[in-house]
């Protein structure tokens, strides 16, 4: 018989935060945040050095319509050809998570995990929901990764 934990959502935004904090830091040890900072300012927490700039584009995430569902993902790497990873976040109209993915890749181009990480929604909407189903988005950053799909 297997074995089950619950966990609260605010253990789970709190875990989320405190990993966020540790990534960054090993990333840019620069950083002149604090894992407190993290945890008490997540949100607000905008840049970290030069290697951490804000991409603005001057858009801001939008619901998807009503009856919809929305994957956003992206991709990873520490410069063009380094360590990467992929991640995603599905949610319905009303902005709440859905489904949640991270997958470490180790060593690709930056725009390979892209790719990869839009391939990985698609296997995942095809194993768990119907692409027939109404409204399906799948919302990248990466311009590149979205014309060569």
């Amino acid at each position: 018989m297997g074995m089950a934990k619950v966990v609260k959502c605010k253990q789970v935004l709190d875990l989320v935060k405190f990993r966020t904090g540790c990534w960054v830091k090993a990333f840019s040890p620069a950083c002149p945040y604090s894992l407190l900072d993290f945890h008490v300012n997540l949100f607000s927490i905008t840049t970290c050095g030069s290697t951490m700039e804000k991409n603005d584009h001057n858009q801001q995430w939008r619901l998807p319509d009503v009856g919809s569902l929305k994957f956003n993902v992206d991709g990873a790497a520490r410069g063009k050809l380094g360590s990467t990873g992929m991640g995603g976040l599905l949610r319905n109209n009303c902005g709440v998570v859905v489904a949640i993915f991270s997958i470490p890749l180790g060593v690709l181009d930056s725009n390979v995990v892209e790719v990869m990480a839009i391939k990985e929604t698609c296997r995942m909407v095809n194993e768990k929901l119907d692409w027939s189903s109404p409204g399906i988005i799948v919302e990248s950053d990466s311009l590149n990764a979205v014309s060569w799909v």
